[in-house]
């Protein structure tokens, strides 16, 4: 019914090219549920986008090719490609976008939306607005919506009512295609599952194509035929449902059907850790290699530890003055051998931490156990009585050593204060603090691309410039 070779399909960004879907190609069958997984930014939703023909810039088709088989209704059927598939847009293919807040328009009642839906060579805008309200009026019934809705404007309905009536706009001309974007996304699992079988009941009444695009691979694993799955921009696997959740030949599939939850395995389940890479320069070969367990467990045996405190460079830092002693007795033998006053803050530490995998190492104790002198000699703030520390295998108080220097060290290591009312000067704007840091480490070249990886770092903590 509809098929994709090589397709490509790219963002122009003032960043670069960003290569959203990179040489996709599958078919899609009449009548089966075609679920499409992976997580946020692999590239779902520009690929529906595609299909769907809504090509706006700065998305681009760059190469490949996109077509679809339309029947008529009446036993002819004709293929179409790219710039006409739009052309059979509520009729031929439908699309049921994410976020139902914001996709209904605010200011128009629900009724005069679905008027709006219907093309204006169909026959059923021939026959008037009254026919159009009654064969939706029906409609609504067998979805068992209230009637009264259609005179409701968007505010006045729940979360879930507002994704039933997308369901309801994207479905009542009965397409031969529904692609449905995230259909359950933020609605608790209660109108979640009512929405599911909202869908899957439509599907099976109309016999039509719906392709379903979700992360939650559970419920892919409810109702999907078959399955795709999408990383980086590229298509990783695709197959039948049950093939791949039984036997997942990729490892990034793999680790996402491992971490579903299962009735009576109380294994802890284990996430994918780092991130996706940057799709404006992605990585030659295997996009998922960078988190691969199978590649990181091969360099963890070649790759120097990323911290390292090890017994042949064992950490003691003896404070001298006259900080208060831990222990009386040890004070006193001090005073009778002439030594100055000393307090023993970290005696004969060592730790590692991999560099093939991100890690998080917790430093637990009471207070004045050494956990913040030990974090200050690793950040050179404190000079250790004897010992090194290690950071890619390169000593950092080593005399002559080959440390780390400069912006080469403080791009690898970086502090997160204890205290942010003491951390920051009050005459000094924000601003100041990150831009003055992506141009001194050489994090950016210019001060519109330190612009722009400011603009990300806050996003990624849920701030914005």
């Amino acid at each position: 019914m509809l098929r994709l070779r090589d397709l490509k399909c790219y963002y122009d960004t003032p960043r670069g090219v960003v290569q959203a879907v990179d040489g996709v190609s599958f078919d899609i069958q009449p009548n089966e549920v075609l679920g499409i997984a992976g997580e946020s930014g692999c590239g779902k939703s520009t690929l529906l986008k595609a299909l769907y023909d809504y090509i706006q810039p700065p998305l681009q088709i760059v190469s490949g090719t996109y077509e679809a088989d339309f029947s008529d209704g009446k036993g002819k059927v004709k293929t179409i490609g790219p710039g006409e598939i739009r052309q059979h847009w509520w009729e031929f293919i439908s699309y049921i976008p994410q976020g139902s807040m914001s996709v209904l328009n605010p200011v128009i009642r629900i009724e005069s939306q679905f008027f709006d839906a219907v093309p204006r060579d169909h026959s059923l805008r021939a026959a008037g607005k009254t026919a159009i309200r009654e064969r939706v009026a029906a409609y609504l019934k067998e979805l068992e919506l209230p009637v009264e809705v259609l005179k409701s404007y968007p505010h006045q309905l729940s979360g879930g009512m507002k994704q039933r009536v997308l369901v309801a706009l994207g479905t009542f001309l009965h397409p031969q295609i529904v692609l449905a974007d995230e259909p359950t996304t933020a609605l608790d699992v209660v109108v979640q599952k009512g929405i599911l079988l909202m869908l899957t009941e439509l599907q099976r009444q109309m016999e039509n194509t719906l392709v379903l695009v979700s992360h939650d691979m559970g419920v892919h694993y409810q109702i999907s035929d078959r399955l795709a799955i999408m990383y980086a921009g590229k298509l990783v696997e695709y197959g039948p449902t049950d093939a791949i959740f039984n036997n997942p030949a990729h490892p990034y599939t793999q680790m996402l059907i491992g971490s579903l939850p299962r009735v009576g395995d109380r294994r802890q389940r284990v996430g994918i850790s780092g991130r996706p890479p940057n799709l404006v320069n992605p990585p030659a070969g295997c996009r998922f290699a960078a988190r691969c367990p199978k590649v990181m467990d091969h360099c963890a045996h070649e790759a120097p530890a990323l911290l390292q405190i090890e017994p042949e460079h064992f950490v003691s830092c003896h404070l001298y003055g006259n900080e208060p002693l831990e222990r009386e007795s040890a004070r006193i033998a001090q005073c009778e051998q002439g030594l100055p006053h000393r307090l023993v803050a970290v005696d004969d530490v060592s730790l590692s931490l991999p560099a093939a995998e991100p890690s998080i190492l917790s430093i637990v104790g009471e207070s004045g156990s050494g956990k913040t002198t030990l974090a200050r000699i690793i950040l050179e703030l404190e000079h250790p009585t004897s010992g090194d520390v290690l950071i890619e295998g390169h000593p950092l108080f080593e005399k002559g050593g080959a440390g780390l220097k400069g912006r080469d060290y403080y791009r690898a290591v970086q502090p997160i204060f204890q205290n942010p009312f003491e951390a920051f000067s009050a005459r000094k704007r924000v601003d100041k603090y990150l831009f003055n840091a992506a141009l001194r480490l050489k994090i950016a070249a210019n001060r519109k691309e330190a612009h722009e990886i400011v603009a990300e770092v806050l996003e990624s903590v849920g701030l914005d410039l």
